[in-house]
């Protein structure tokens, strides 16, 4: 397996009861899997907080038993607050005690990557400038 190919992407969300929330997140997840261009794993998986299914650690598991040795986490939060500050941070680290083997990393929220800032901005001004 190639390191693209053993890289896998968690996108990590607290979750909502309302369908429209959830079909925006399917379709955060599904473009982050269809764009080849600026993707560097061979795998993305949706994963929630708060006993919502499916969990960061049953996502692992699976990622694990199907190959993968490096696991990428994205919280996907406007910002780092306690669910990421703590509690996605806790699970992260008993994952690495549950699978040695496998490198796992933990990205910034949306906000604390200065890319995705200036992308809001331009599409705000986009929208403003021309409704």
């Amino acid at each position: 397996m190639s390191r693209k190919a053993s890289r896998a992407l968690i996108v990590v969300a607290h979750g909502s009861g309302t369908a429209a929330w959830h079909s925006a997140f399917a379709d955060l997840v599904a473009d982050l899997e269809a764009d080849v261009q600026v993707r560097s794993w061979s795998a993305v998986r949706p994963a929630f907080l708060g006993g919502r299914a499916p969990n960061i650690e049953s996502v692992s598991a699976q990622l694990v038993a199907d190959g993968f040795r490096e696991i990428v986490v994205f919280p996907a939060f406007i910002a780092p607050g306690v669910h990421v500050t703590t509690d996605i941070p806790a699970m992260v680290d008993a994952l690495r005690m549950r699978h040695p083997s496998v490198r796992y990393t933990v990205l910034p929220t949306v906000t604390e990557l200065p890319s995705v800032r200036r992308a809001i901005g331009a599409a705000i001004k986009a929208r403003v400038d021309d409704p």
